[in-house]
């Protein structure tokens, strides 16, 4: 059963709108995707009290969100061709896999949802189709992300020291990567 509610408190207080989903949870719990508010809560619990608890915390996520979105705006695409997308793709990963010393066993492209590339345990990496559009450095640095992960399936030390060898300013780079979904969307 979902509602959706406005403020759920006096206006004055609350600036955003807000979803509830009474789930079978023990305890509620607010996710925020794109600007909306989702408040997971038990049944039978009433969300207002929750929601002003974290209302500070919310209301910061937004303004992020917001300012991302508009940051995001200012990001000029790379325009390749699908087959081009590919073939760099594929040069990239080989690239990557001869610094790594691991290779994997197939790439595959596809649209995805959540996440620029994916390795899995079988060493099939994937690639977002998304990712066409993102500037060389941040496509090298989603493919060698992924490369990487056919020796360490983790994000644990090893990993990190290996991501920071090749890309000191990783972190850079992931914030930067974050802001290209508002683009994609």
């Amino acid at each position: 059963m979902t509602y959706l509610t406005r403020y759920g408190m006096p206006l004055s207080i609350m600036e955003f709108d807000y979803q509830v989903f009474y789930r079978k949870v023990k305890y509620p719990r607010i996710e925020i995707k794109d600007g909306n508010v989702r408040v997971i809560v038990p049944f039978g619990k009433r969300p207002g009290a929750f929601v002003n608890k974290h209302r500070d915390w919310i209301e910061r996520k937004l303004k992020e969100i917001q300012k991302a979105k508009e940051e995001a705006e200012k990001l000029i695409p790379v325009d390749r061709s699908e087959e081009e997308f590919k073939k760099l793709v594929l040069d990239y990963i080989k690239e990557a896999e001869g610094i790594v010393g691991k290779r994997a066993n197939k790439v595959y492209f596809r649209k995805m949802k959540s996440h620029w590339g994916s390795c899995s345990s079988h060493k099939n990496i994937t690639i977002n189709t998304f990712a066409r559009i993102l500037p060389d450095r941040l496509l090298k640095y989603v493919i060698f992300h992924e490369v990487a992960h056919l020796r360490y399936m983790n994000h644990g030390r090893a990993f990190t020291k290996l991501m920071k060898s090749y890309f000191p300013d990783y972190r850079s780079l992931s914030k930067e990567l974050s802001l290209w979904w508002y683009r994609v969307r």
